[in-house]
């Protein structure tokens, strides 16, 4: 992680990825500060690694799931989470294959 932005450090990320990594995590956006990861760069890290993406989208989740629509895509997303259990709503998770 970034200090100064909270975000996911991706040169970290991609120093860490060897034989044993199956797959990389992101948040769009994370709970506590609102930031949210650089996913379109973890997507293509991952892409160039064969392995999967899970985006978390936490609060996100009202928004992020319309963002295609509006132009953003993430090609190499491989899952995407949403979690309302904060709210004691329930917990949906879309898979692309």
């Amino acid at each position: 992680m970034i200090a100064n932005t909270c975000k996911a450090d991706v040169r970290a990320i991609r120093r860490h990825i060897n034989s044993n990594t199956i797959a990389i995590v992101g948040s769009c956006p994370q709970y506590p500060h609102g930031a949210v990861d650089p996913i379109t760069e973890l997507a293509a890290l991952a892409k160039s690694h064969d392995i999967g993406l899970h985006v978390d989208c936490c609060l996100g989740s009202f928004v992020v799931p319309f963002m295609r629509k509006a132009g953003f895509d993430f090609p190499g997303e491989s899952s995407r989470g949403t979690a309302r259990l904060r709210s004691g709503l329930t917990m949906a998770v879309r898979c692309r294959v």
